[in-house]
Parts: C-alpha cells; sequence; structure tokens
C-alpha cells in the first residue's frame, strides 16, 4: 500500500473516490450526493486547488481511500484541519486510515503546520481509530451538521518535526 498525494492533474481519481465514497456510505457522506454528482470538471480541479488531498493505493493499484486537508478560516496559522477521510471497506482494519492521517500530519508539518484538527461522529470505533493515529478529543462538541440526532467531537494532535 502507499499514499499518494492528489495534484490537479489527478481530477478523475479524485472524483472517482469521493462519488464511490458518497454513494458507498449515504450516512455520513450522502448529503454531498446531490450536489457532487454534478461536479464538473472544472469543479473537480477547484477542489484540488483548494486543498491537498491523499489516495491510499492497494498493492493491486486500485485507490482505495481518500482524505483532505485545509487551512480554515479563522484557524491558527499553524493548525491545519482533516476532512472527509474515507476507506473502501475492502481495505478497512488494515493500516489504510492510519496511513492517509500520517500522511497529512506529514504535509501540515511540511507547510510549518504544528497541529492537525478533526471533526468526527462521537462513535467509540471512530474515537478508537483517531486515538490509534495520535489524535486526542479537546472537549469540544457539536450538533451533527449531517445527521439530525448525532454529536461530533473535535479531536487534535501535533505534527510531526518539519
Amino acid at each position: 500500500m502507499r499514499v499518494d498525494e492528489l495534484t490537479e492533474g489527478d481530477w478523475r481519481r479524485l472524483q472517482s473516490l469521493r462519488l464511490r465514497c458518497v454513494v458507498e456510505q449515504p450516512d455520513v457522506f450522502g448529503w454531498a450526493l446531490a450536489r457532487e454528482g454534478g461536479f464538473l470538471e472544472s469543479h473537480w480541479r477547484l477542489r484540488l486547488r483548494g486543498a491537498t488531498w491523499w489516495a491510499v493505493v492497494a498493492d493491486d493499484g486500485a485507490d482505495v481511500g481518500l482524505l483532505s486537508m485545509i487551512e480554515e478560516p479563522g484557524a491558527p496559522a499553524g493548525e491545519r484541519h482533516l476532512a472527509g477521510l474515507w476507506v473502501a471497506p475492502e481495505a478497512r482494519r488494515r493500516g489504510a486510515g492510519r496511513a492517509l492521517v500520517a500522511a497529512a500530519a506529514e504535509g501540515a508539518a511540511a507547510c510549518g503546520a504544528s497541529r492537525v484538527t478533526a471533526w468526527a461522529p462521537d462513535d467509540a470505533g471512530v474515537a478508537a481509530f483517531l486515538a490509534r493515529c495520535g489524535l486526542r478529543p479537546t472537549g469540544e462538541r457539536v450538533p451533527s451538521p449531517h445527521a439530525a440526532t448525532g454529536v461530533d467531537v473535535r479531536w487534535a494532535g501535533e505534527s510531526p518535526e518539519a
């Protein structure tokens, strides 16, 4: 397995992975299908210019995971935010998610950030995964913007030395 940082020329890979995740996990990403399903090439290229994206590639060459990193408006300069983590069901519990988070943390450090954050559902399995990735809950909780009765928890961790 390897992790690739996507470039603007990889817009079809981003499109394919993102649409797969919103279709296969509608409980998490389904809110985005109506909008993103109609995106043109220019939309996908803009997404790649506006954030850093990584894809995890299985040993057979198939893209099986995705993660993005942004600089949130109003956040401290030394902080980057991770969003949209998804790993294909056939690649779960094999280190793909941890590899994506590690690549993003290294990417954050490379651009001078010392901290990464993420919002995630209040779920024991998600919490265990994020803890294995070196993130810790900050204590911040908000109603989930994607689940009427859900709660999201903010997580944070230190980036490795640049």
